[in-house]
């Protein structure tokens, strides 16, 4: 028992200590989601070419049936994309949980200019414990540490560790592509 406690214990303050690096790097919006936006100035791009290296990055990052472009006006220098990351963090305790999450990305266009918009809304949870498999959808607002008061304050911090992790390196990939047009055709008829 001791044992046990001690470990938990230890994890604890692990937990805790992870979210103190991370605090002030993640915001809540309005309707209580995960969110994250990066400003991005872009010298000597115009909104057309961002526009096209945008879509690019959704095209190669974004390719089974439940990630999606949802909505695309080149016009008006607008993208949004729905997307699922499986397997973002796997815990085990009595059984494994895997959280994988829903995500909405948004890239607003100008010249020179680009506003990228994460939002996480909700965990999809898997359970296994050796006999049975239960899933479970949350919202994120339900979780640790956007509500201090949820009882599962370990995993929920790992797991938002995790995820946070992952929501850094996504706008950091589409940042890359925006600034240096990461996805290249081939520009000769010769293959």
């Amino acid at each position: 028992m001791l044992v046990a406690f001690v470990t938990v214990q230890g994890q604890t303050q692990k937990t805790k200590s992870l979210l103190a690096e991370i605090e002030g790097q993640w915001s809540v919006d309005e309707n209580k989601d995960l969110t994250y936006q990066k400003i991005v100035e872009l010298p000597g791009i115009n909104k057309d070419l961002l526009y096209q290296r945008s879509e690019n990055y959704f095209i190669y990052n974004y390719g089974s049936g439940k990630d999606v472009i949802q909505t695309k006006d080149k016009e008006q220098g607008l993208i949004i994309g729905k997307g699922f990351w499986p397997d973002v963090y796997v815990g085990i305790t009595f059984g494994s949980m895997t959280y994988s999450a829903n995500h909405i990305l948004r890239v607003d266009l100008k010249d020179e200019k680009a506003r990228i918009t994460l939002t996480v809304q909700k965990y999809d949870v898997e359970y296994r414990d050796g006999k049975t498999v239960s899933e479970f959808t949350y919202p994120l607002s339900s979780t640790f540490p956007i509500n201090a008061e949820s009882k599962s304050k370990t995993m929920e911090g790992k797991a938002f560790c995790a995820l946070h992790l992952k929501c850094y390196s996504s706008m950091d990939a589409l940042i890359n592509s925006l600034k240096n047009d990461v996805i290249q055709t081939t520009k000769s008829n010769i293959w």
